[in-house]
């Protein structure tokens, strides 16, 4: 019986070399791909800025207020900002009413905890003073709150760096109240590290304009407190009126308390050079 010789696979010539070309070819791509996406940049808007903006009398060559014996209290609460610029890309206008999300030019943290940020740096630098929010403050102390709501936060980048707000300063032992709207725009040029520093530049104005609140309201005398005054006892009646009825007009006489005086109407701070 004879014996078969055993099968053998046939082989394209050339079939290895054709599959090594294409997973080098499909490598390079891959590598090529990942070499041309760029690197995300984070931007703050904390940080030194390059005018003394805000400084308070006295302070020093940094624009630091010189220290007091009775620390001033501020508490900068919760920076409300719109829901269009609420999200980790900066967002950018190009044109009227058209914006872009630039995916690798983000802020470092939420941006309404940037721009709180920056407003606390500023004001506790240029008043001296301490922001206590969410911390214990002494029974009876003064504490000026600062609300902030930004209207407009508008970056065009290689123009300009707008930001538009109302604020408030509430000062806590008689709820004397300041509202005012503050408007800074500065120029930038191109680059986004420029357009971040333009920022920065807006919110030093606006943090500016609201330590002069604070100011105006420290210089404001808080009304005395309200002492009840008696009145006085009605004379008894003459002839044949009986003393315990006397007694008895006089007691029903109540005391009255002074009505308080009238709120002050404070103004806002106008700038010695508005922003254009």
């Amino acid at each position: 019986m004879m014996s078969l010789p055993p099968l053998q696979h046939a082989r394209r010539p050339g079939t290895r070399r054709r599959v090594g070309t294409a997973l080098a070819a499909a490598t390079a791509l891959l590598l090529g791909a990942c070499a041309h996406t760029p690197d995300s940049r984070f931007f703050t808007l904390s940080g030194s800025t390059p005018d003394n903006a805000g400084a308070a009398p006295g302070a020093t060559v940094d624009g630091t207020a010189l220290p007091m014996a009775t620390p001033l209290l501020i508490e900068v609460l919760p920076v409300n900002i719109p829901g269009q610029v609420s999200r980790p890309q900066i967002v950018s206008t190009t044109g009227a009413g058209d914006v872009k999300l630039e995916e690798y030019n983000r802020w470092a943290s939420p941006l309404a905890d940037e721009i709180g940020g920056a407003l606390s740096q500023s004001l506790t630098r240029s008043l001296g003073a301490i922001d206590s929010y969410r911390t214990p403050h002494p029974a009876g102390s003064t504490v000026y709150r600062i609300t902030v709501n930004v209207q407009r936060f508008e970056s065009v980048p290689g123009e300009r760096a707008t930001i538009d707000a109302v604020w408030s300063v509430v000062r806590s032992s008689d709820a004397l109240t300041l509202t005012c709207r503050s408007t800074a725009s500065e120029p930038v040029a191109p680059g986004y590290d420029n357009l971040a520093a333009g920022h920065r530049k807006a919110l030093a104005r606006i943090a500016a304009d609201i330590a002069q609140g604070v100011r105006t309201e420290q210089g404001v005398m808080p009304p005395p407190p309200a002492v009840p005054v008696p009145m006085p006892a009605k004379p008894s009646a003459t002839g044949g009126r009986k003393k315990a009825h006397a007694q008895a007009d006089g007691a029903s006489a109540a005391p009255v308390t002074p009505a308080a005086p009238p709120v002050p109407v404070l103004p806002c701070p106008l700038r010695s050079s508005p922003a254009p």
